[in-house]
């Protein structure tokens, strides 16, 4: 049987993508565990204020970075000899683009710490570690490129697991010894000085790549002609991940930031899985475009939406027992039953990057910005309509929105103006649609008619094992024959 997998066309991207995934749930099922410690420490104020710092230094490595970092992946497609120089190139750039953006935001910190409604004194350390994660980012975009996915799995466990450990040293030293200091500093500096070790040890593991750069002007005209498009695309990105955060965070309070939060980081890990596919797809799928075998591009989208529909499935039936498992305060429950929205949007987002590949490969990313723009702005506008009304819950439900109608832009994008006509459509509205049944029939036989929790299981378990069946039928019929021609 290990044979007759291995001869499926999807196997090698399977392979790369499990080691992804294997990091991404090494990464997320720590953030998952340390839910527990972390609400037992914190107050959902304080956690919300250190979400809220996350989501905002985030987006800032791509302002002050003008977004060119994001270029190094797309150039070593291109097979060309100069990589090294490009790479430095653009680590040159980065320098003096970071050093006017920091200062200008150090000298006004006090108005930007009051915008975005987060302590003064996080600013420091919000620049340092947007510095240290510009390096990170390259040394990642290399990776991904290399097909060296257990190097980046090895390098993304080593400093979330760091930070955690860091972490929680500071925590349980305020804690212990009574200092005059905050709960959320000490975890704030902590993953701020991970992060500059790591981004270090990353410099140091990539360079290979360093060198005097030669051809400057022609790197740097390539990584704004494929970046500086993408720009107002990432930034509405995080944007509209983040603006829900953020609002919520300024209009109603740290604490409703910080539920919303808690539901957002356990939806988290199934976006976590969906970038596992999309780097771990990203080679072969290059390789299969350069050679025009449009059939495998289509075979390798059909078994990427059927992962990450049945990784949907597992994470909606089981989300709000994982949020009892996870959280160690009875102040979080109130955030469990908007976790399946959360997920369900999530993937629709991943059926939407799924379609983009199609865009970056032909380099027409002026569309991305046109979707993710309208999306973004859609996101805002409901949001600041429906969060004052409603709470927090509110914004999960704009997301799945939002998610919904980006989904839906990218793949007529893809269908009408990139003309891609071997991306399917119908099979992936089939593989939601009984998906969202399934979510209909747990909603009903588990959350309304008041089943024991043994009987709540064993239905969940079921509608699992269905869905599973119904995804990879054929996969199964095919393994099933060749067993039983060998027998």
């Amino acid at each position: 049987m290990i044979n007759t997998i291995k001869e499926l066309s999807f196997f090698d991207t399977f392979k790369h993508v499990s080691t992804y995934f294997s990091g991404t749930v090494l990464v997320h099922a720590l953030g998952l565990i340390t839910l527990p410690i972390f609400t037992a420490f914190l107050t959902t104020e304080e956690y919300g204020i250190i979400n809220v710092f996350t989501s905002i230094t985030m987006l800032c490595v791509v302002m002050l970075s003008c977004n060119v970092i994001s270029s190094v992946q797309r150039y070593y497609f291109e097979e060309n000899n100069d990589i090294s120089s490009f790479v430095s190139t653009i680590l040159g750039f980065t320098q003096l683009t970071f050093l006017l953006g920091a200062t200008i935001i150090y000298i006004y910190r006090v108005s930007f710490a009051d915008w975005i409604n987060l302590p003064v004194d996080t600013i420091p350390w919000m620049l340092l570690t947007i510095y240290a994660t510009i390096f990170l980012t390259i040394y990642n975009q290399i990776k991904i490129a290399q097909k060296a996915s257990v190097h980046f799995v090895r390098m993304q466990v080593a400093w979330q697991y760091g930070k955690f450990g860091l972490a929680i040293t500071a925590i349980l030293l305020v804690a212990s010894s009574h200092l005059d200091q905050s709960m959320y500093m000490a975890k704030i500096g902590a993953d701020a000085i991970i992060t500059i070790i790591a981004s270090l040890f990353a410099l140091y593991l990539i360079k290979s790549f360093l060198c005097v750069p030669k051809d400057i002007l022609k790197h740097l005209k390539y990584a704004f002609v494929y970046a500086i498009p993408l720009l107002p695309f990432v930034l509405s990105s995080y944007i509209l991940t983040a603006f829900d955060q953020w609002y919520i965070n300024t209009s109603i309070g740290n604490a409703e930031a910080g539920l919303y939060s808690f539901a957002y980081k356990i939806g988290f890990i199934y976006m976590g899985f969906s970038t596992a596919l999309l780097n771990g797809a990203a080679p072969s799928y290059y390789e299969m475009m350069n050679q025009g075998e449009l059939s495998k591009v289509t075979d390798q989208l059909k078994s990427m939406v059927r992962l990450l529909s049945l990784a949907g499935c597992f994470l909606i039936l089981f989300s709000m027992d994982l949020g009892r498992i996870l959280s160690s305060s009875e102040q979080f429950e109130t955030a469990f039953d908007i976790i399946p929205v959360l997920v369900l949007a999530y993937l629709f987002y991943g059926v939407a990057t799924f379609y983009n590949r199609a865009i970056y490969y032909n380099k027409q990313n002026i569309y991305l910005t046109v979707i993710i723009v309208f999306v973004s702005v859609v996101n805002i506008v409901l949001n600041i309509k429906y969060i004052p009304i409603y709470g927090y819950k509110a914004a999960a439900y704009t997301t799945l929105i939002s998610y919904f109608l980006m989904a839906i832009l990218s793949v007529i994008v893809v269908k009408t103006r990139i003309k891609m006509g071997n991306q399917p459509v119908l099979f992936a509205i089939r593989y939601i649609s009984v998906l969202v049944g399934l979510i209909l029939i747990d909603y009903y036989f588990v959350r309304t008619i008041g089943l024991t929790s043994i009987f709540q299981g064993i239905i969940k378990i079921i509608l699992f094992l269905v869905f599973g069946v119904v995804l990879f039928r054929n996969k199964i019929s095919i393994i099933l024959n060749i067993r039983h021609d060998k027998s």
